[in-house]
């Protein structure tokens, strides 16, 4: 089983997974863990990781530039059960919901979450690739992966 944690304090994420059960399952292989400083993934001179809170509430949102340039260079692999249960009791497959939505060329990763939530949702990695096409082939200019994700119409285009 593999396991990334992405933090900005990797040095403090380490240490539970330096003890116990955790430090025995990865000396025996069962278990790799990779930690991944989001700082690591910015581009200014401060390596800031803040962005402005959206929905309301208190706390840190990071930069989502530093969180999609993190996850091109993660691939969703497996998960361990093949059935969750929403906070309304309901139990979801997410298998077949993930593999009809990769159907799509437009859809490169994705992965169905939901578990103890009121609703389920989906992380979705877009195939760059194809959107780049898609976007040479409507005339519109492709500039970065992140502003290719807020264009309206690559958002009609994928809703």
């Amino acid at each position: 089983m593999r396991i990334d944690i992405i933090t900005v304090l990797p040095e403090l994420m380490r240490s539970p997974f330096e003890a116990s059960i955790m430090k025995r399952a990865i000396q025996k292989g069962l278990v790799e863990v990779h930690f991944h400083n989001l700082r690591d993934y910015t581009t200014n001179k401060q390596r800031s990781v803040d962005d402005y809170q959206f929905g309301g509430g208190a706390g840190m949102a990071p930069l989502r530039s530093h969180v999609l340039h993190l996850l091109n260079t993660l691939k969703i692999t497996d998960r361990k059960k093949e059935l969750f249960k929403t906070s309304g009791g309901k139990y979801v497959a997410p298998q077949p919901i993930e593999n009809k939505l990769k159907e799509s060329p437009f859809v490169e990763q994705v992965m169905v979450v939901g578990s103890e939530r009121k609703f389920v949702g989906a992380l979705i990695v877009p195939s760059f690739a194809t959107l780049k096409e898609w976007m040479r082939e409507k005339e519109i200019p492709y500039t970065t992966n992140e502003d290719v994700i807020h264009h309206p119409k690559v958002l009609r285009r994928l809703s």
